[in-house]
């Protein structure tokens, strides 16, 4: 991964501190409480803790490798 998609990436989790459930969040089908963040190239697996109000990242990965 190269500098900038980095930088894009952590400016995208601190955004998603804000909100969610931004307009590239998708919930994952198979998995509960399991959602996606787009970012370019990556994408950044998280889930959502409502409880505690919390968002736990699971993983960043290559869209390629992303769903296998």
């Amino acid at each position: 991964m190269n500098e900038p998609d980095f930088s894009r990436i952590i400016n995208s989790i601190k955004l998603l501190s804000q909100n969610p459930r931004n307009i590239n969040v998708k919930k994952l089908v198979s998995k509960e409480n399991e959602y996606r963040l787009r970012v370019g190239n990556y994408r950044v697996l998280f889930f959502i803790e409502e409880n505690i109000k919390e968002i736990k990242v699971s993983r960043v990965l290559h869209r390629q490798e992303a769903y296998k």
